[in-house]
C-alpha cells in the first residue's frame, strides 16, 4: 500500500466518496475515507483519525459499501489500562466531570476516552497520543456518541454535538448540566454521517446545539449537521476561540454557552 503522511504539500483525496474502512496505519476500524478518482482509475484515501494520506487504497476497499466481499480484520481487543489518577482539574474540567465521561490519563502521558454503546456498555478505548494522533482498541464501530450514557432527554434542556472528546464535557460542565455535550468519534469530516446513524437518539431532545470547531472543517460539518434537523429544533453555537474546551480554559465557563 502506498501512503504518505498528509502535509501542506500532500494532495487531498479527490473523487467520489466510496465509504469508510479500517486504517492500516493506526488500526482505527472505520476512519479511513476512500475516494474513487475516475481520471486516474485509482482510489485514494485519508484517515481522519491519524492523518495519513493514502495514494492507493485498492487493497483495502473491502469495507466500503461498493466493495464488499472480504471480511475486515476483527477489532483489536481492549486492554488493561495503567491509569494515572487525575489529582486536579485538567484542561478546565473537574475531576468529577472527567470521571463521569470516562476520560483517563495513562502513566505514559496518553489520554484514553472510554466509549460505550447505545446500551451504555463499555465497548472501545480511544487513545490520544502526545502528537494528537489517535488509535482504537475494542469495537469502534459499535460506539454511541461519546457521553451519550449521561444524556437524558427528560432531564436536559438540550444536547450539543461536538467534534472533540474534551469539548463535550466542557459544555456540560459550563451549563451545569442543562445542556449535555456529546462528541462524534472521528472528528468533523465524518460528523454528519455518524449523527445520521444515531438520528433517533438526537431527536429525543427538544433542542440540538451544533458545537463543532470554529475552523473550516468544523464549519463544513456544522452546515451538514444543521440540515439533519428541523430549523426550529437546531441551533449553531459560535465560539470566540477554536472550540468549547479552549473557550472554557481561556475565558471561563460562562463564555461557553
Amino acid at each position: 500500500v502506498s501512503r504518505e503522511v498528509l502535509s501542506k504539500t500532500a494532495p487531498p483525496p479527490v473523487g467520489d466518496f466510496q465509504g469508510h474502512i479500517a486504517c492500516p496505519a493506526c488500526a482505527s476500524s472505520d476512519a479511513l475515507a476512500v475516494y474513487a478518482d475516475s481520471k486516474t482509475q485509482r482510489s485514494t484515501g485519508y484517515c481522519f483519525s491519524c492523518g495519513t494520506y493514502f495514494k492507493d487504497v485498492s487493497e483495502h476497499k473491502q469495507g466500503c459499501p461498493n466493495h464488499r466481499g472480504r471480511a475486515q480484520p476483527p477489532p483489536k481487543p481492549m486492554v488493561t489500562l495503567d491509569v494515572a489518577v487525575f489529582q486536579k482539574d485538567f484542561r478546565g474540567l473537574s475531576m468529577q466531570t472527567l470521571e463521569q465521561y470516562g476520560i483517563q490519563r495513562l502513566t505514559d502521558g496518553r489520554l484514553v476516552y472510554l466509549y460505550r454503546d447505545a446500551a451504555g456498555k463499555l465497548v472501545a478505548q480511544k487513545f490520544r497520543e502526545p502528537d494528537k494522533k489517535h488509535s482504537w482498541k475494542g469495537n469502534a464501530k459499535a460506539v454511541a456518541p461519546f457521553g451519550a450514557h449521561l444524556a437524558n432527554a427528560d432531564r436536559h434542556d438540550g444536547i450539543a454535538i461536538c467534534e472533540g472528546e474534551l469539548d463535550a464535557p466542557s459544555i456540560t460542565q459550563s451549563t451545569n448540566g442543562k445542556v449535555i455535550g456529546v462528541s462524534v468519534p472521528n472528528g468533523a469530516q465524518n460528523a454528519s454521517n455518524f449523527v445520521r446513524q444515531h438520528l433517533d437518539f438526537f431527536q429525543r431532545f427538544k433542542v440540538v446545539y451544533v458545537a463543532t470547531d470554529m475552523d473550516s472543517p468544523g464549519e463544513t460539518a456544522a452546515d451538514a449537521l444543521m440540515k439533519l434537523f428541523d430549523a426550529g429544533k437546531v441551533r449553531r453555537v459560535f465560539f470566540s476561540k477554536k472550540d468549547a474546551n479552549e473557550q472554557l480554559i481561556e475565558l471561563g465557563g460562562r463564555s461557553v454557552m
